[in-house]
């Protein structure tokens, strides 16, 4: 969600890429240590993936409803008169 508010793709880029790694590091982490059985790991990544894919399609679809009914996005100002 961060990562659609940034002005540059390159900046979108790094904080997409640092969040894979830090996700992966910690499920990593996790088993390495035996705090939890790879397949625990797995189901937690496929589980916040599964959440992702859906705050990514509500924003989007609240993003398409804004722009056809003409309304303003959230932090844009609202067009005067």
């Amino acid at each position: 969600m961060l990562a659609r508010v940034l002005p540059s793709r390159s900046l979108k880029a790094w904080v997409m890429t640092m969040a894979v790694i830090v996700a992966m590091l910690v499920g990593l982490s996790r088993v390495y240590l035996g705090a939890h059985w790879a397949t625990d790991v797995f189901a937690g990544w496929s589980l916040g993936a599964a959440w992702a894919m859906a705050l990514w399609l509500a924003a989007n679809l609240i993003e398409r409803f804004q722009r056809r009914h003409h309304a303003p996005l959230q932090d844009e100002a609202a067009p005067a008169g």
